[in-house]
């Protein structure tokens, strides 16, 4: 749905069509790499979503191996051997990854590219680490930045922040040059694509809420609702206000203890160093992240939430938390991020966005700190599983509701007719990735009726519930007159289907 129909139309668009590297730019993005990765598996059934979701599935499992590798670098010792799994456990149920599983796009493939290259830093793999970022880079622009953010954290922790001479610290810098690789390679293909892209095509994706320059909205801090809902998304949504309240306090305690010169805290069975730098380079990427707000999709901050649970096991061991209470804080989040993949339960996310009803369930009204386009939240609302409970009542009415072919309007509430529907299969009437064999109906919104840009004489209205579902009925009722309501539920979720046909017309 939404972002996501656009994004598998274009893998199953650069499956079909000959290869080239602009049926590989997908939403005007570099994306080349991961859209190759996709045609590749896509290759095995052109039209189907199943191959999309293994092809993602792969890559969570690879993201999984990586994160491990990183635990395993940072805490080595076999005492952290249940914590590491606990912690691994938890990286594959934070819900909004999971929804980026589901959901096809470009920001999470991100997510396995920056813990690999992550993983190859720190074991001094330099080559595979300039590899994996050349592909972050052609995944999307927001790689070359997070790729940026990981060499200069790297650079000022471990070269240029070890004991020794000037000399020694700037040549042990030098050496990390391999790293400069993905800069240089896409410079070159924006400086190519300047002078033989398409006309008018766009160099790179610049969207932002303010229309400032990069390096103006990268170094001039500000504050504003977008940074605010971009921080709520990043470091509370879905329990994550768990881990960053145990960063939050490790960090009160050592500043504390840091004014008092006391010692540093234990880390036994830590590597020192590795779980610096990991809170380091944490920091730096929530900096980094929020300096581009536009909309709130928690997609576009997954690298930042699968970052932050690293420093939460340092937090903890710093703390002094002994094995038995430390895996029990560890077991207990896990537990709420598997609750959360499919219910919005989490009480501090209810607290500050509140919620809208789907029948007996709630989701996230994600659009409440920002007011920003569209309803209570769109691609806002892939921020665990429940979204996909909306594609699942709106097929179950498409199938059901009689009549519905290219000569009858659906009518959605405002703002929310964005790749809602699309084709449908002409056989089931199911929505369908297919090319051949599918009819489009049309589908209109309630201010067209109003506006009198469309005035069909039968329609079904899909009252979605993301949106003012009330205020669209209204609308309507004043040109036509209302049928039967039928109301389709799946797992406690519900939409009602209002049909209604101009006054004086037969009902349906």
């Amino acid at each position: 749905m939404w972002d996501g129909r656009v994004y598998a139309d274009c893998i199953v668009d650069a499956t079909l069509k000959p290869l080239s590297l602009e049926a590989l730019r997908c939403g005007g993005h570099a994306s080349h790499v991961y859209i190759a990765f996709m045609v590749l598996v896509q290759s095995i059934a052109p039209t189907s979503y199943l191959p999309m979701l293994a092809a993602n599935t792969i890559l969570l499992v690879a993201a999984s191996i990586a994160f491990e590798r990183i635990l395993r670098l940072a805490f080595p010792s076999d005492d952290y051997k249940v914590d590491r799994a606990l912690l691994t456990a938890a990286f594959l149920l934070v819900p909004a990854i999971l929804a980026s599983v589901v959901q096809p796009g470009i920001d999470f493939p991100l997510v396995p590219g920056l813990l690999w290259a992550m993983a190859f830093l720190l074991e001094r793999k330099l080559l595979a680490a300039t590899a994996v970022g050349v592909a972050m880079a052609f995944t999307k622009e927001t790689g070359v930045l997070l790729f940026g953010v990981l060499v200069a954290s790297y650079a000022l922790w471990f070269p240029l922040h070890e004991p020794g001479s000037i000399r020694s610290r700037l040549l042990g810098v030098l050496r990390l040059a391999p790293l400069a690789s993905p800069f240089v390679v896409f410079g070159s293909y924006v400086l190519y694509r300047s002078r033989v892209g398409p006309a008018g095509g766009s160099l790179i994706w610049n969207a932002t809420t303010i229309g400032e320059p990069f390096l103006h909205h990268l170094l001039v801090p500000r504050l504003d609702l977008y940074l605010i809902n971009y921080l709520v998304i990043g470091l509370i949504l879905s329990f994550a206000w768990i881990p960053t309240a145990f960063i939050t306090l490790d960090g009160f305690v050592g500043t504390v203890r840091k004014a008092h010169r006391l010692p540093k805290r234990a880390l036994p069975g830590a590597k020192r160093d590795v779980v610096g730098f990991l809170l380091l380079f944490t920091v730096a990427t929530a900096y980094a992240l929020t300096r581009f707000a536009t909309f709130g999709n928690s997609r576009y901050l997954v690298t930042l939430m699968a970052l932050l649970l690293l420093p939460f096991m340092g937090a903890l061991v710093r703390l002094g938390l002994p094995g038995g209470p430390r895996r029990a804080v560890l077991a207990t989040f896990a537990v709420a991020l598997l609750v959360s993949t499919v219910r919005t339960v989490d009480p501090v996310s209810r607290w500050v966005y509140g919620t809208f009803p789907v029948g007996r369930n709630s989701m996230l009204h994600m659009t409440a700190i920002t007011d920003e386009c569209c309803g209570l939240g769109r691609d806002q609302l892939a921020y665990n599983l429940e979204f996909t409970s909306l594609d699942a009542l709106t097929q179950r009415a498409l199938m059901t509701v009689p009549g519905i072919d290219s000569t009858t309007a659906l009518v959605v509430p405002d703002s929310t007719n964005w790749s809602t529907i699309g084709p449908l299969d002409a056989r089931t009437r199911r929505r369908t990735l297919g090319r051949r064999g599918t009819s489009t109906p049309e589908v209109i919104e309630p201010r067209d009726v109003v506006s009198g840009a469309s005035r069909p004489q039968r329609l079904y209205y899909l009252a979605l519930p993301y949106a003012s579902a009330a205020r669209g009925a209204g609308d309507l009722a004043r040109f036509y007159e209302q049928g039967e309501v039928r109301r389709f539920e799946s797992s406690g979720y519900t939409l009602p289907v209002y049909p209604y046909t101009t006054r004086g017309a037969p009902q349906p």
